[in-house]
C-alpha cells in the first residue's frame, strides 16, 4: 500500500507540474531536436482545425516524426523558422491517412511531445525552459527559430544526416521487433526506384546500403543522392574531413 501510495503521489505531483508549466506556457527545450526523429507522439485531431472532422477533434492521432529543420517556410511571406515533419498513421497508428505534415518548433510541437512522454518533465534543469512568450518575441525580440538556434547550438551538426535520409523515403509501416526495437518500412523516393527499405530503430544504416547498392549499379538518381548525403557526412575538424556515415 504505501508504495502504491508513493507512486499516486508521485504521478499527481508530476500532473501538477505539468499544468503548472502549462500555464506558464513554459515548457524545457530539446536539448538536441533531431533526437526526437523516429519518435511517435500523440496529436489531437483539433491541430488541424477545419481539416480535421468534428467528431475527430478529440481524437489522439499518433504520429512518427520524420525529419527537423532549422530553415522550414510555412509560406512565402514567412520568414523560415524550426520545424518537425511527421507522418500521420492514424488514431491506431495502423496507417491513417500516412499525409506527412510540418509542425513548427518550439510550439506547438512541445506541447504534443511532453503530453505524450511526460516522464521527460522530471528532472530538467531550469535553463533548459524556455517561456512561450519570449519565443514569440515579446521583450526581448528574440523569435522562436533565434531562441531555439541558441539553444541547440551543442547539437552534433551531424545530426542532420539521420533527418535528411527521410526526404527520400515514405513511411509504409511500423512492427516491433523481438528485441523492442522498432522495425520501420520505407519506399525509397529517388527517381526510377521504388524498392522497399526496412530501417531499425533509428538506424539509418540500411537507407545507405541500398543508396550505395544501386549507385554501384550505374544509377545516376542514386549517384547522385549519395554525393550529397556524403556532403552532409563531411565535417571539418583540424582542416581535415571526418566522415561519420
Amino acid at each position: 500500500m504505501a508504495r502504491g501510495g508513493k507512486k499516486r503521489k508521485s504521478a499527481a505531483a508530476d500532473n501538477a507540474r505539468q499544468v503548472a508549466l502549462e500555464s506558464m506556457n513554459m515548457l524545457p527545450m530539446l536539448k538536441k531536436p533531431v533526437e526526437a526523429i523516429g519518435k511517435e507522439i500523440k496529436v489531437p485531431g483539433s491541430h488541424w482545425g477545419s481539416n480535421c472532422a468534428s467528431q475527430d477533434k478529440s481524437k489522439l492521432f499518433l504520429c512518427v516524426v520524420l525529419d527537423f529543420t532549422h530553415m522550414h517556410r510555412s509560406s512565402e511571406d514567412e520568414p523560415p523558422h524550426a520545424a518537425f515533419q511527421l507522418n500521420e498513421m492514424g488514431v491506431d497508428g495502423s496507417g491513417g491517412s500516412s499525409k506527412k505534415f510540418w509542425m513548427k518548433y518550439p510550439m506547438p510541437f512541445l506541447e504534443f511531445y511532453y503530453a505524450t512522454f511526460p516522464n521527460e518533465l522530471q528532472n530538467k534543469p531550469q535553463t533548459d525552459y524556455i517561456a512561450g512568450a519570449a519565443t514569440q518575441g515579446v521583450g526581448s525580440g528574440a523569435t522562436a527559430n533565434q531562441a531555439m538556434v541558441v539553444e541547440d547550438e551543442s547539437a552534433d551538426p551531424i545530426a542532420d544526416v539521420t533527418a535528411s535520409v527521410h526526404q527520400y523515403l515514405t513511411f509504409l509501416s511500423k512492427t516491433k521487433g523481438t528485441s523492442g526495437h522498432m522495425v520501420h518500412k520505407f519506399k525509397c523516393n529517388i527517381e526510377r526506384c521504388g524498392g522497399s527499405v526496412t530501417m531499425y530503430g533509428k538506424s539509418t544504416g540500411a537507407f545507405y546500403k541500398h543508396v550505395r547498392r544501386k549507385a554501384k549499379r550505374d544509377c545516376p538518381h542514386h549517384k547522385a543522392v549519395l554525393e550529397k548525403l556524403n556532403e552532409l557526412s563531411c565535417r571539418q575538424v583540424d582542416a581535415k574531413c571526418s566522415m561519420r556515415i
